[in-house]
């Protein structure tokens, strides 16, 4: 699936956003520069020297004039780019081959490990005397080189990211050392110093953001609009509090009688769920609602199909008639005209899917709504 690119490219330090707006996702590319990247190598034949502005980065068991020595490299990358609140799913790790290095290349069984560093340390000051600690937590394994000029591209460090991530307070970047650092063995990859920016340090974190759920909302007497502004949310459900339930983004719901409600958002997309639940209060008087209640009749409810409506207290007048769904949608409007006789009106509602609807009567004395049942 193609990536939409929504950010550019900046020299010396990589930052590449790619979107994935079907799948909720974002990829972020991290690849700095000699400016702002932070790599060092330590060693132990070497053991106060620092190695910070080294345009390579080894990991070694070696002889040096006839001494033995062990490498480690130690490189981070900046993860406050992460937005708060991100479901990390992958990570990967990409160390390029040093074709510059003057030395014959990756060598031995080279198996290594990736390691989460614990402590502080400083690009410019570090050595192999004051190296920091790490922990075997979670790290990847490379198994050995192929090729004496292998890229090890797509490393896969989610478990070590999501450590990072997880506790910032303990996490400094990645010491890389070979598993058993006996001579003779190596991996020379590029530094974030080295005069070719395709060869730095990359690492490439997919992650989604959890959606967070809110909502307002509007009354219309007992017929209450709703308004979503989640954000990053793809699909929604309403607890009305009243036994209702809807899945639009903006529904409208009508309350057959007043009180105080609950009224829960949930929403959804590919990284998790949010709720969101707000009180709502339905008063809606109607001056005549008793006159309503001893001249009207609705009925058979619960009904199969044909619900009759009979005014037989009311003299002459006009009757409003309307439908509404349990969501608040109004399904037809009639009006009728009660006058002699014709107190009584017959619904044919046989069109309709069985459900909960609400019958409103309205006119210039009365306003009556009734919930109804069609079987």
């Amino acid at each position: 699936m193609k990536n939409l690119k929504v950010s550019i490219i900046v020299i010396p330090f990589v930052f590449l956003l790619l979107s994935n707006p079907l799948l909720s996702q974002d990829t972020i590319v991290l690849q700095p520069g000699a400016i702002d990247g932070k790599d060092a190598m330590v060693r132990s034949f070497m053991p106060n020297k620092n190695w910070g502005d080294n345009e390579s980065l080894f990991a070694a068991a070696w002889t040096y004039n006839g001494d033995f020595g062990i490498t480690r490299p130690l490189f981070s990358f900046d993860l406050s780019v992460i937005p708060d609140s991100s479901n990390i799913s992958n990570a990967s790790l990409s160390l390029f081959y040093d074709p510059n290095c003057g030395h014959e290349g990756h060598g031995g069984s080279n198996e290594s490990y990736l390691s989460r560093i614990t402590n502080p340390w400083e690009e410019n000051t570090t050595t192999w005397n004051t190296q920091p600690s790490f922990t075997t937590q979670s790290q990847a394994f490379l198994p050995a080189s192929s090729s004496s000029t292998q890229d090890y591209v797509d490393i896969d460090v989610t478990d070590l990211v999501l450590d990072m991530i997880n506790d910032p307070e303990n996490s400094y970047g990645f010491i890389l050392r070979h598993v058993d650092e006996v001579e003779y063995r190596s991996l020379i990859f590029a530094s974030s110093d080295h005069p070719n920016e395709s060869l730095h340090p990359r690492l490439e974190i997919t992650f989604c953001q959890t959606p967070i759920a809110q909502y307002t909302f509007e009354p219309n007497n007992n017929l209450i609009h709703f308004f979503d502004y989640s954000v990053d949310a793809s699909s929604w459900f309403w607890d009305f509090g009243d036994g209702f339930f809807s899945n639009l983004q903006n529904p409208e719901h009508y309350y057959a009688e007043n009180g105080n409600y609950e009224v829960c958002l949930t929403v959804n997309n590919d990284c998790g769920s949010d709720i969101f639940c707000d009180s709502l209060s339905v008063y809606y008087t109607s001056t005549s609602s008793k006159y309503a209640e001893n001249m009207v009749r609705i009925y058979p409810n619960p009904g199969n199909g044909s619900i009759n409506i009979s005014f037989s207290e009311i003299r002459d007048d006009k009757v409003l008639i309307e439908l509404i769904s349990y969501t608040g949608k109004s399904l037809f409007k009639k009006e009728f005209a009660i006058y002699g006789n014709n107190k009584n009106t017959e619904l044919d509602l046989s069109n309709y899917d069985s459900g909960v609807y609400f019958i409103r009567l309205t006119n210039n004395s009365f306003n009556k709504t009734q919930k109804i049942v069609i079987q």
